[in-house]
């Protein structure tokens, strides 16, 4: 008995450690984000999947998955882009299923996906669809989009 004891808390033990080292990774993404004057699309992408409860991968293939989900079909920017309010608030508009802004429920734009989430008070009205985000405004946007899904990370 105490051999499968051994086997179960040895089990534990490699389990909780994997996902302590992911918690890790994913603290250590958010610190370096948190430095940044410019963010990259790529940036957001990754920030994306952790708030939406997927598991990151490589940056072609969170985009593979989130095209498939209708967020970002459309959106053909270079992981190396900096990211623009605009894209990142389409996404969120997509994802969050903003139809609230009659402009965006007819057009669909990064313009009116932006206004929908300054509406929504998830970004703020300062600024434009074209301004590139520093990395403290990406984690604040991230986290309203975390608690409006109800999202703890």
């Amino acid at each position: 008995m105490t051999k499968f004891a051994l086997i179960i808390s040895s089990f534990c033990i490699l389990v909780s450690s994997h996902l302590f080292a992911q918690n890790i990774a994913n603290i250590e993404f958010i610190n370096n984000i948190a430095d940044k004057n410019k963010t990259t699309f790529e940036n957001g992408i990754h920030f994306f999947m952790l708030t939406a409860g997927k598991k990151v991968q490589s940056f072609e293939d969170n985009m593979k998955l989130l095209n498939r989900e209708g967020i970002t079909s459309g959106i053909n920017y270079s992981k190396e882009s900096p990211l623009k309010r605009g894209a990142l608030a389409l996404m969120i508009a997509r994802y969050l299923k903003l139809g609230d802004s009659i402009f965006y429920a007819i057009f669909k734009t990064e313009r009116y996906a932006y206004r929908a989430c300054a509406a929504n008070n998830i970004m703020s009205y300062d600024g434009s669809e074209w301004d590139t985000l520093h990395g403290s405004e990406l984690i604040e946007i991230m986290t309203k989009v975390s608690e409006l899904t109800g999202g703890d990370e």
